[in-house]
């Protein structure tokens, strides 16, 4: 069985066991490193954990919530008539948006059609 050590400078070691108690070099960096002494709980659990192997993440973290919509404020200052601007309607949350808009800004769904790049 071997004792796991990790030296000043983050290297992971694995030692034998009757280096337990010693002082020897990384032979990776030459720094000092001790070899502590394990105890016969840490003995077990090193059993264990070497039967088991590394731990695993099961699942991936979840995205983030989407970002909330901006204020019917903004939305208002917009103009809206008057100026020339095509609208077409957000097939999601039903929106008035321009149509050279290819991404709704209230509930970022992409809306573009095939129409829109000719």
């Amino acid at each position: 069985m071997s004792i796991q050590v990790v030296c000043p400078n983050g290297h992971r070691l694995q030692v034998q066991e009757s280096s337990a108690g010693k002082t020897g070099l990384c032979p990776i960096c030459k720094a000092k490193v001790s070899v502590p002494v394990p105890s016969e709980d840490e003995g077990f659990e090193n059993d264990l954990m070497d039967i088991l192997g590394p731990h695993k993440v099961a699942h991936p973290a979840a995205p983030p919530p989407p970002p909330p919509p901006p204020p019917k404020e903004a939305a208002q200052e917009q103009p809206t008539k008057g100026f020339g601007l095509k609208k077409k309607s957000c097939w999601r949350c039903h929106k008035e948006i321009e149509t050279a808009t290819h991404i709704c800004p209230y509930c970022r769904t992409y809306i573009a059609s095939l129409a829109d790049f000719s």
